[in-house]
């Protein structure tokens, strides 16, 4: 029994290791292409930012002018208000009074966020199409230039990090496990297998959006319009990654576990949709994850505490170092002090969001 538990240990340890040196690794040592300048310049004309809204208007109060007030001249930005029953329209309104650049849509087909992104995409000619949420806000006002400025080549979809801000405990754990996605989707996508992107922050060119065939193939599903549209459409050579820090689109956290949690379960609610071997490799990651800890934790009742605590500083070592970079790179250093027990409360995590997802119906778009 004594073998047999250690030997498990040690293949879940092989495992989760092989992901962080291999891959998450990989964003620590990524850097993002050199800015020209000039040649973002030559494509603002041609771009629109696209928020879809419904009931956010005190985020678009609060928000929007992050957005609308970057330094970039000739872009444009379209909110589409997505059947609201607040004050959105009428807060839109005011704002188009001072932004001449700010256009607004009232949905008038489907409810959904894929439906109102979709018809707002059909009603701009503009060639490079940028989103985010009214959630959002901006500190750089180079967003737009630096995220455009990588439609280069054979570039068809440019995606870029969205951390939430705060230094609660919940709100550092919140912080942790957006870092953790991040450093997956742009671990892969580094290892040329891309397989999502966050909303929040991404770019694709609207002709590449029309000829793929858009969010058509899962209208069904309330969520995926940005991890699904990428999972069936990106590959090594149409997507590039913006890691500049004049780039990172912030967002407030769920004040609430419970809130928080219903938002992850409606987002791994697509995860289903993904690529087989997409599936495969997060379930291994995840799985390895669990059962590192699993076993650590009951072979605390036959194992010596010592042999159990060099196991566990082994692996934090390797992430230690694996990450390090990727931390600073991603403006995170700060949670680096508590990984221990975020890595820990990740394992719970994954064990009860695990858990929940079996049991809870699919969300609306709300």
């Amino acid at each position: 029994m004594f073998e047999i538990v250690i030997t498990i240990i040690y293949i879940f340890l092989t495992i989760n290791l092989i992901y962080w040196i291999f891959i998450f690794s990989k964003v620590s040592f990524y850097n993002s292409p050199f800015f020209r300048k000039e040649q973002a310049t030559a494509k603002i004309d041609e771009t629109i930012v696209i928020i879809a809204a419904k009931n956010e208007q005190e985020n678009l109060e609060k928000n929007l002018g992050t957005i609308l007030k970057q330094d970039a001249k000739g872009f444009s930005v379209l909110v589409v208000d997505d059947h609201s029953s607040d004050n959105t329209l009428n807060i839109l309104k005011k704002l188009q009074n001072i932004y001449p650049h700010l256009y607004v849509l009232k949905n008038i087909e489907d409810k959904g966020k894929k439906h109102a992104l979709s018809f707002a995409i059909r009603h701009t000619d503009k060639k490079y199409l940028l989103f985010t949420d009214a959630d959002c806000y901006l500190y750089s006002k180079n967003w737009i230039s630096k995220m455009i400025s990588l439609f280069e080549d054979d570039k068809k979809i440019v995606i870029g990090y969205s951390p939430y801000t705060g230094n609660k405990i919940l709100s550092k754990f919140i912080r942790f496990e957006t870092f953790m996605t991040a450093l997956q989707y742009f671990g892969y996508t580094l290892s040329g297998i891309p397989y999502m992107g966050v909303g929040r922050n991404m770019a694709v060119e609207k002709s590449f959006f029309i000829s793929s065939g858009g969010y058509k193939s899962h209208f069904d599903l309330a969520s995926g319009n940005d991890d699904l549209f990428i999972n069936e459409n990106a590959t090594k050579k149409n997507i590039a990654i913006q890691l500049d820090p004049d780039t990172f689109v912030y967002t407030d956290p769920p004040e609430t576990l419970t809130s928080f949690i219903k938002q992850k379960t409606r987002h791994i609610s697509t995860s289903f949709r993904y690529k087989f071997f997409h599936q495969l490799l997060l379930g291994l990651y995840s799985f390895s994850h669990i059962g590192f800890y699993l076993l650590l934790i009951i072979s605390l009742f036959f194992l010596p505490v010592f042999n159990i605590i060099v196991i566990w500083i082994i692996r934090l070592l390797v992430i230690y170092l694996s990450s390090f970079r990727a931390f600073k790179k991603l403006k995170e250093q700060e949670l680096l002090a508590i990984l221990p027990v975020l890595d820990f409360l990740m394992f719970l995590y994954y064990v009860v969001i695990g858990i929940i997802y079996l049991f809870t119906p699919k969300n609306k778009w709300d």
